[in-house]
């Protein structure tokens, strides 16, 4: 085989069909059409005279040469993209553009830092924050449409490189003149009060679901909503508990009229971690960004995580 005439693309798509195997979802990550990804997998058939993926119920399963060519392709293509970062030098008073999915809490840690900052010193670089499901991250890191994410403990594959940002636990939040409640709450009050829940759109572990549980404590809830900007209204009108993030609880004492109140039983702190891609490990402006929210965690009132 020779690479005089052979297009470089193809091993890329090849990288891709191997992650994801599947046809359609490895067109979605390249964003290409699926007869695309087809035809350039019938190309990589004929250059290796090899079947190279067999389609079986479980998804497209590697041949015994595609397993043993896929790590030194994952190689060459990592080689290739750090040659074309490391030709490319990062200057931040230049035009650019960071895509970051941040969840809500870690958006209140970090972009009331970084965004003066930005706006005084970087104005020529622009934020854009997109909400995507916890299943479409690593699509979106691995095809380049997200720069970093900042979420909770994620189940992510090896090439996705991540840093412990910082921990928080929970604590409860009421009403400043809550009838019942004044400056502490016990697990009776807990138990024998209403409750508003707020639920996360990202899917995963919870810790404060699984403390609840595992205690066997009961919680009335009354309402459940999922959006960050309706339950504080909802909660300084009401005579109800809400079990949240400290991060979070802090964020809404300093605007409303709430008290924060230690919970009467234990939850495991939640650790949030910086999320790249590790083909993003040696790009400067990539760097740049990192070194910027973790800078931005160092300066607020929270625990870095150790």
């Amino acid at each position: 085989m020779s690479l005089a005439n052979t297009d470089l693309n193809l091993f890329k798509i090849f990288d891709v069909i191997y992650r994801e195997a599947n046809i359609t979802k490895a067109a979605q990550a390249l964003g290409i059409t699926q007869p695309a990804v087809s035809n350039a997998l019938s190309r990589m058939r004929q250059l290796f005279n090899d079947e190279l993926f067999i389609r079986t119920s479980k998804g497209m399963k590697p041949t015994p040469l595609a397993q043993n060519i896929y790590p030194s392709v994952r190689s060459a293509l990592k080689l290739l993209r750090i040659s074309v970062d490391e030709g490319r030098s990062f200057d931040p008073t230049s035009e650019t553009t960071f895509n970051l999915c941040v969840n809500t809490v870690s958006q209140l840690v970090i972009l009331p830092d970084i965004i003066p900052e930005l706006s005084f010193n970087f104005s020529n670089i622009k934020l854009i924050t997109h909400s995507i499901q916890t299943i479409d991250l690593i699509k979106a890191l691995n095809c380049g449409t997200l720069d970093v994410a900042v979420e909770h403990g994620i189940n992510m594959p090896a090439h996705i490189k991540r840093k412990a940002l910082f921990d928080d636990d929970y604590v409860c939040v009421v009403r400043k003149d809550h009838p019942r409640i004044k400056q502490q709450l016990t697990l009776k009050q807990f138990e024998s009060e209403q409750h508003l829940l707020l639920v996360e759109q990202q899917c995963g572990y919870n810790p404060l679901e699984v403390a609840l549980a595992e205690q066997n404590i009961k919680q009335n809830v009354i309402f459940t909503g999922n959006n960050y900007i309706t339950m504080p209204p909802v909660l300084i009108a009401a005579d109800a508990i809400m079990t949240i993030e400290r991060t979070l609880a802090q964020s809404l004492h300093n605007h409303l009229g709430i008290q924060i109140l230690e919970a009467p039983f234990k939850v495991p702190k939640r650790t949030t971690f910086l999320y790249w891609h590790e083909n993003a490990e040696s790009s400067e402006a990539n760097q740049w960004l990192r070194e910027t929210i973790i800078n931005a965690v160092k300066n607020s009132r929270i625990i870095t995580a150790q």
